[in-house]
């Protein structure tokens, strides 16, 4: 195995970075936007707390997103526990003005070389993806 990283693009979140960390680094507060997910071929379901977001998967059972660094405005990273690859992710903000924060997700994670190329190109989109989707968040009324 080997450590890999995906970077997402820097996208532009119209809010500020003070709103932007409010929400994300309390899970919680995604609860009204997690709870409408619905159940697919991979997920059973998603509950969330303070500290975490656990996902019920139909192939490897709860893997479970904990927050192990908050730093205020800038940071808020996780670890997975029960995950099938060692992995954390991070969000990284930085205010670019008053209602204006850029945001840079990473995911690094220890991946067996078949799976990297296999499931290589559809994690750097999907992290582009999860990015353009934290752009859209109501942040203001979270």
């Amino acid at each position: 195995m080997s450590e890999t990283t995906y970077t997402s693009k820097i996208v532009s979140v119209s809010h500020s970075d003070n709103d932007v960390y409010r929400i994300l680094s309390n899970p919680e507060n995604l609860r009204p936007l997690l709870s409408s997910v619905p159940e697919s071929e991979f997920v059973d379901s998603v509950d969330v707390d303070a500290d975490s977001i656990r996902v019920m998967t139909k192939q490897f059972g709860e893997v479970v997103m904990r927050v192990v660094d908050r730093e205020e405005n800038k940071t808020v990273k996780f670890a997975a526990d029960n995950s099938p690859v060692p992995m954390n992710f991070w969000i990284q903000l930085k205010s670019t003005g008053d209602a204006a924060t850029a945001l840079r997700l990473t995911l690094r994670a220890e991946l067996p070389m078949m799976l990297k190329m296999l499931a290589g190109d559809k994690i750097d989109k999907g992290i582009d993806r999860m990015a353009d989707v934290l752009t859209a968040l109501p942040y203001d009324k979270l």
